[in-house]
């Protein structure tokens, strides 16, 4: 900008400082005009925003080692937007951002600026091994990020895109053009594993013929053999096992997690014999935080979660990011076997989840009716969830005054009920909707009236609109609820949500 300095540029970021303050952190907020002022302390970085109050910076860099003039160090923020633009896929980037110099603490809190001695990248831009060529620039011993680093995003954009496409061609090519063999999604799998997820056998032949390291983990620690594993276990037949062969012959492991994947109660025994410090009741590193007990269950492996059990596993754990059980997977998944034998184990079956909802509910959405016996003989207690997934106008009517004091609460059983709220009996619909506004809910699901309106349920779209459902929002993909109504041939019902929503701007 002609006539600007450095001292002229908003130098807070206000997403960040009020992430500082946020939940009661209130962790102090330091932001400096100039670098020169920035250098004095030693716990300031030099951020690189994308846009104008981003949360994650696209770099930072300790500011007392910056000699990069402000120029310099602009450019390679705009560089490094455009690159992270055809790395993510959004529409024209914004690049209305600012270098900016902040304390580290608020970024660290962030999870961004986890090393005040180097780089730290947008972790999108991680898998491209950039740091060094970014490092020169903040240095000043370039002026622009290299053309090899240019020609390096080139490739491994290339490359994930014919591994998405199983493109055993171009992925060969790729290869004999330089790209490693070990190079990893932007989201953390490298190609053998997508490949042996996906059961693509002449892939992972040609990547173990390159070198292909069968055991490289991933950023949840899972290696291609887990995902073989994984495969084999859920699909079974010939790709699976025929990859886990492959695997295992190029010296994949098999360890702990990926025998209780299998339900090898032997491998496990023999593996947890020779180091008795693994944790049974920990973090498996399948899926989310479910712990062993948890994937026996969800992979229908009862003798595996009787071992487990027996060695100590912890019936009541849960993982740590949405609180389910074992029990809970098992009343999901259909396993009356293996929730029996956690309920003779003592495992809870009025144990709520993290949306709140209960194993019979879990059970009652999935249409699992011997699973549901089977908890209600167990001493489970019907709910209003349950209730609501098996359309029980009855019971709803009987459980709603209740339910305002007896979790889940309505805005939560509002927006997991999605689907099957738009296509229930009104009986049931209509006062849930009564008792939630009355509560002064906020709106539920935004899904439900687009799925009502592509069920052709004119009578549920009428009852959501009056209740505040905005019949013109449109859904993630930005699709309005008339258009979904209009795809599926419900010309009536297209026509009243467009009225209605022609009465909302109105």
């Amino acid at each position: 900008m002609p006539g600007t300095s450095e001292a002229d540029f908003p130098h807070e970021n206000q997403t960040r400082k009020w992430y500082a303050g946020f939940a009661g952190r209130r962790l102090e907020y330091w932001a400096f005009r100039t670098l020169a002022e920035a250098r004095a302390r030693p716990d300031v970085v030099a951020v690189l925003d994308l846009d104008a109050d981003a949360y994650d910076p696209l770099a930072t860099f300790p500011a007392r080692r910056v000699e990069a003039d402000p120029a310099a160090l602009d450019r390679l923020r705009v560089d490094l937007g455009m690159l992270l633009a055809r790395v993510m896929e959004p529409e024209t980037p914004d690049l209305e951002g600012r270098v900016r110099y902040e304390t580290a603490a608020v970024l660290e809190l962030c999870d961004v600026a986890s090393r005040l001695g180097g780089v730290v990248l947008h972790q999108g831009l991680r898998p491209f091994g950039l740091e060094s060529d970014v490092e020169a620039v903040f240095l000043g011993v370039r002026e622009d990020l290299a053309p090899e680093s240019r020609r390096r995003v080139d490739l491994l954009l290339a490359w994930w895109e014919a591994v998405g496409r199983g493109d055993v061609d171009a992925v060969r090519e790729l290869i004999d053009r330089g790209v490693p063999v070990g190079s990893r999604d932007r989201y953390g799998p490298s190609a053998l594993g997508t490949a042996a997820a996906r059961g693509d056998v002449a892939m992972v032949r040609l990547l173990l013929d390159r070198g292909a390291d069968p055991n490289q983990p991933d950023a949840r620690g899972r290696t291609p053999t887990t995902d073989a594993a994984d495969r084999a276990s859920t699909l079974g037949g010939e790709y699976g096992d025929e990859i886990l062969r492959l695997l295992i012959e190029a010296g994949g492991h098999l360890g702990f997690r990926e025998a209780v994947i299998l339900g090898d109660v032997e491998l496990a025994r023999s593996i947890l014999d020779a180091d008795p410090a693994i944790d049974v009741s920990g973090d498996a590193g399948v899926c989310w935080s479910d712990n062993y007990l948890m994937v026996a269950a969800s992979f229908g492996r009862l003798e595996m979660a009787r071992f487990l059990l027996d060695r100590g596993a912890d019936v009541h754990a849960t993982d740590d990011d949405v609180d389910y059980s074992a029990l809970g997977l098992a009343a999901s998944n259909g396993r009356a076997d293996i929730a029996a034998l956690l309920l003779d184990r003592g495992a809870d079956p009025n144990r709520g989840g993290g949306n709140g909802f209960a194993p019979l509910a879990n059970a009652a959405e999935r249409g699992h009716a011997d699973v549901f016996r089977l908890l209600l003989e167990r001493g489970a207690r019907r709910t209003l969830a349950d209730a609501v997934f098996l359309n029980d106008a009855e019971m709803v009517a009987k459980l709603l005054p209740a339910a305002k004091e007896d979790g889940p609460d309505l805005d939560t059983l509002l927006f997991h009920c999605g689907r099957r709220l738009a296509d229930c009996d009104l009986h049931v619909l209509r006062p849930l909707l009564r008792a939630w506004s009355e509560g002064g809910g906020a709106l539920g699901n935004p899904e439900v009236l687009p799925q009502a309106a592509a069920m052709g349920r004119l009578d549920v779209a009428r009852l959501l609109v009056e209740h505040g459902f905005n019949p013109g929002e449109p859904d993630r993909d930005g699709v309005t609820p008339a258009v979904h109504a209009e795809r599926a041939g419900h010309a009536e019902v297209a026509e009243f949500l467009r009225a209605a929503a022609r009465d909302r701007r109105a």
